[in-house]
């Protein structure tokens, strides 16, 4: 699609990433070259609906991509709480 996932080691712009932190983990070569230690996905809500089955999983936003999102996009944390707010009552 060519948007990379911020963190994307497998499938993001560079594939020698991952086979580099397979061998040796986190580099400084890879700090240098991603932005974040792993990818920025999350959801905060899955509803998965089947015949005679019907869950529901939600999941906090996790601190380090709270983080990443105030210090390296620039989101406010008032906005980002608002944002984070609207996810939980969809």
């Amino acid at each position: 699609m060519g948007h990379p996932v911020v963190g994307d080691k497998l499938y993001g712009r560079d594939a020698s990433l991952y086979l580099e932190f397979a061998r040796e983990g986190w580099t400084p070569r890879l700090a240098r070259s991603l932005a974040h230690r792993r990818q920025a996905l999350h959801a905060a809500r899955l509803d998965f609906t089947a015949p005679n089955f019907v869950r529901t999983f939600c999941a906090p936003f996790p601190k380090d991509l709270r983080e990443f999102a105030e210090m390296q996009m620039g989101i406010p944390v008032a906005e980002m709480t608002q944002i984070l707010q609207h996810a939980e009552l969809t």
